[in-house]
């Protein structure tokens, strides 16, 4: 588990992380994950930027997913009772920038 900020929150209860990576950077991000949630051969949970936010339901099962909310302000919520297979990768960006030449600003927000 990596853990780099302030105001940072993880909430579970009654849940199995089996071998599941945590990599939280920055500020005030909050993972929520309900009860009887099984992440089974490994797996990560990856939340960067700040002020992100990811919930997962009740009884919602991962084999070997990826999850990361990369961008300022972004969420993920995943409902209750979801099977995840394996190799799964849900995204809030591509955590690459695109800067217009002309301006000098980011074009590819999440």
């Amino acid at each position: 588990m990596k853990v780099v900020g302030n105001g940072n929150i993880i909430i579970f209860a009654d849940s199995i992380l089996e071998s599941v990576h945590f990599a939280i950077e920055g500020n005030n991000h909050k993972i929520h994950i309900g009860k009887g949630c099984r992440f089974s051969e490994g797996g990560s949970l990856w939340i960067r930027d700040h002020g992100c936010s990811l919930s997962i339901g009740d009884k919602t099962t991962f084999v070997n997913a990826h999850i990361a909310v990369t961008e300022s302000g972004s969420n993920v919520q995943i409902g209750e009772d979801c099977m995840f297979a394996y190799d799964i990768d849900i995204r809030t960006g591509d955590s690459h920038s695109i800067i217009d030449n002309s301006n000098g600003k980011r074009v590819n927000f999440a």
